[in-house]
């Protein structure tokens, strides 16, 4: 081989080479020891291919110092509790040490890695939350991902207010600020309080917006149409306009704390049944009515029920034979009621598919909404306004003002309407809630949710390994 063919070839070689091996090696081994939580491999993808584009040459210094990109992204990491976040995460302690500690190659490769690797982390942190919600077997069935983190990286490189740029990846809802500006007044009061018991109190008020926050960040950023939203500890329900702001409230009742608990998912309203039957669940066809027929066989006679085969047909709607009665504990026979003021489901039904067979209903007793706790049903979620809610799910279609929305719930028959266009529905669980007027109410954590998911935060990086202590999802049949 001549001289020149060699050095074409070492040329080449020079070329092809990775203009930074060291940085290149420490994204390859997917940890970084200066870290706080040096294993990285759930952003490791996107770190690898946001060096890859830049042929892994440093991004956050210049001529031996930090860039003001560098500086002020280091800032946001260090406030991170403003976010509800923890700094330490982000290595919130440790960057006026590296900042000191820039003067060689290796120095700079190791904190531009840690910075970017750190700056990720907050980003999907901040945008879809720390955890997982599939983790509680939650069915938030829609992907948590709002955000590119390597676009978004590039763009801090480079920007004129990293700060802004970085809000603009969280979640748009005025509640979110909202709850955000107050964890920052309550986070300022625990810092003034001097007596032992209000410390304690705050810290818990703290806790229940930090958690609140995090489940925020778990809904995609927009939906197709405005929302209907139903929070569990706050027995309470909101439908919300174009800009996200409550339209219409209302109290619910949710499923019983034991063994009934209403399920955290998603769904979308696709029809309504006006002057609904009731198929009453086996389970508690089994524990609670056929007890009562057995000692009083008109009971169901008497309370609107009747007795139906596999297929729907009635079989009987007066009193119930012996063998009868022994069909029903075998669930050959099934129990059904008839729509009317006795029926368990109200005037109305809401119905968006899932797999919990959950949904929005009336109900004839209209007492527990004047109690302050409302866990009393089987899963299902009953309604306060009915008629309201289905004035305001069928808006946008024709003719179904409140007097056509009366006339069908005082009909004949069933009657079924289809939506043209579905109604995202969030069961969602959030223990505080802050109000247009910033006034902040908190709520018992009654299905256990918010120390299950303290338990996870309090596990640190990574999450996937980690398991909840008692399942999330109830399988109990539903009202």
């Amino acid at each position: 081989m001549n001289l020149v063919l060699i050095s074409a070839v070492l040329v080449a070689a020079a070329w092809a080479a990775p203009p930074n091996r060291q940085l290149q090696e420490l994204v390859d081994s997917g940890a970084l020891s200066d870290l706080r939580w040096p294993n990285f491999t759930r952003v490791q993808a996107d770190v690898t291919r946001f060096y890859d584009l830049n042929d892994y040459q440093p991004v956050w210094t210049r001529n031996g110092d930090a860039t003001p990109q560098a500086q002020a992204l280091i800032g946001v990491l260090e406030n991170a509790a403003l976010k509800g976040l923890d700094a330490e995460d982000y290595d919130g302690s440790r960057w006026n040490s590296r900042l000191s500690h820039l003067r060689t190659d290796a120095e700079a490769n190791r904190f531009d890695l840690a910075l970017t690797i750190s700056a990720m982390r907050y980003i999907s942190d901040v945008s879809s939350g720390k955890v997982d919600p599939k983790v509680f077997s939650f069915g938030l069935h829609f992907d948590i991902k709002n955000c590119d983190l390597g676009e978004t990286i590039r763009k801090l490189v480079s920007s004129s207010d990293v700060a802004a740029d970085l809000d603009r990846v969280e979640p748009p809802f005025e509640g979110y600020w909202r709850t955000q500006k107050a964890l920052a007044h309550y986070l300022e009061l625990s810092r003034e309080a001097t007596l032992t018991q209000r410390n304690t109190s705050l810290a818990k008020q703290v806790r229940k917006l930090q958690l609140v926050l995090e489940r925020w960040r778990w809904a995609p950023h927009s939906f197709p149409r405005p929302p209907i939203v139903v929070n569990i500890p706050e027995f309470k329900l909101r439908a919300y306009d174009d800009r996200y702001r409550p339209e219409l409230e209302m109290k619910v009742v949710v499923g019983k704390a034991y063994r009934h608990k209403t399920p955290v998912f998603s769904g979308s309203i696709t029809h309504l049944i006006f002057r609904p039957y009731w198929d009453v669940p086996l389970s508690i066809q089994r524990a609670e009515l056929v007890p009562k027929v057995a000692k009083d066989p008109a009971y169901l006679a008497k309370n609107d029920y009747e007795v139906v085969n596999v297929e729907r047909q009635v079989v009987s709607s007066s009193s119930v034979s012996a063998d009868m009665l022994a069909q029903l504990r075998s669930g050959k026979l099934l129990i059904r009621q008839i729509p009317g003021d006795k029926n368990a489901l109200g005037p109305v039904k809401f119905l968006f598919p899932n797999e919990y067979n959950v949904y929005l209903h009336g109900t004839p007793v209209k007492s527990l909404f004047l109690k302050s706790r409302r866990d009393f049903s089987h899963g299902c979620i009953r309604v306060e306004k009915p008629e309201e809610l289905a004035q305001w799910v069928l808006r946008d279609l024709p003719g179904w003002d409140m007097d056509h929305i009366r006339e069908a719930e005082d009909g004949a028959d069933s009657h079924r309407v289809n939506l043209d266009k579905p109604i995202p529905v969030l069961i969602v669980y959030g223990t505080a809630v802050v109000r247009e007027d910033g006034e902040v109410s908190f709520y018992d954590d009654i299905y256990g949710h918010d120390a299950e998911l303290e338990r996870l935060l309090d596990h640190g990086y990574p999450y996937s390994g980690w398991q909840p202590t008692s399942a999330a999802r109830d399988p109990h049949p539903r009202e």
